[in-house]
């Protein structure tokens, strides 16, 4: 029984000292890691609207006809807003709501950036949402300023988001640390090779979209 106690206190000391090395603030590297990015963006984030569909459909709620209805499905959609690692876009066609595992993907994404920003001595910035869950109604005024667009989107069932790769929110810089020279084609890169790891993961699937400067992004 003393052996078995002593073997206890150990257990619980050895889980409190690993979830407080979890919430620490990653420490930066002496030396900054380089940018290496994804070579070819189309080839590598190339995962069809089928995969979407496919994916969103079985992880999301059913399409909901406007954003009334949307409001009241608290129970299988989360409201997402600005934080400490995103901001939310004005949104013209969403509305902010994502099924919690998109939410949680999100959330991931944008944490998985700020760390390898200052992995790589990068001044910090937030990741900018410009498009989430879309009702029919939306779906319908889309259709009218975008022939392209999809009748049957992914965004539909609250599994997908879209992260614009052209603008950043800049952080204010706390410390005296020094930072590299940033600009928007460098961030591009970095959460470019964020993606790229979470979907050799199965994570998620990602399209590059050349017109809307963003990356569809559906969780799986």
């Amino acid at each position: 029984m003393k052996y078995t106690g002593f073997a206890f206190l150990l257990c619980c000391l050895f889980i409190v000292c690993g979830c407080k090395k979890n919430n620490e603030v990653p420490v930066r590297p002496e030396t900054p890691r380089r940018v290496r990015g994804v070579n070819n963006l189309s080839k590598t984030f190339n995962d069809m609207h089928k995969k979407h569909i496919d994916a969103a459909k079985k992880f999301g709620v059913k399409p909901v006809a406007c954003r009334d209805e949307a409001e009241h499905l608290t129970k299988t959609l989360k409201e997402i807003g600005n934080n400490d690692l995103y901001i939310v876009d004005k949104l013209t066609y969403s509305v902010p709501f994502l099924v919690p595992r998109a939410d949680e993907l999100l959330t991931k994404i944008a944490q998985n950036f700020k760390d390898s920003l200052n992995s790589k001595w990068l001044h910090p910035h937030k990741l900018i949402v410009t498009s989430v869950l879309r009702t029919k109604d939306d779906v319908k005024k889309l259709k009218k300023v975008n022939i392209n667009a999809s009748e049957n989107s992914a965004h539909m069932y609250g599994t997908t988001f879209d992260i614009t790769w052209k603008r950043f929110k800049i952080i204010e810089k706390k410390g005296d640390y020094e930072t590299l020279e940033t600009n928007e084609d460098k961030l591009k890169h970095v959460l470019a090779e964020v993606l790229r790891d979470l979907q050799k993961e199965n994570r998620c699937y990602v399209k590059h979209e050349k017109n809307q400067a963003c990356f569809h992004i559906t969780t799986r």
